[in-house]
């Protein structure tokens, strides 16, 4: 979803450096994907550990992109 989101935003001039605009709280992410907040807030925890991205104040930023399109 991540990856996906820096693409397309990219394409329209939103992302500045590697970070955009992500309003979405955990909860919110949790069901549009059909998945538990606890499940969600684990792998964003993984994510951030492994130094793949940065969220803070509704604004993602992804630090490794090609790791994390990797993973996904």
């Amino acid at each position: 979803m991540h990856c996906k989101l820096h693409v397309r935003l990219g394409l329209v001039d939103l992302v500045v450096g590697a970070a955009f605009e992500f309003p979405l709280t955990q909860a919110e992410m949790a069901e549009c994907l059909g998945l538990s907040n606890v499940y969600v807030d684990w792998t964003l925890m993984q994510l951030r550990s492994s130094g793949l991205i940065e969220l803070r104040a509704n604004r993602l930023a992804i630090l490794d992109l090609d790791r994390l399109r990797t993973i996904a």
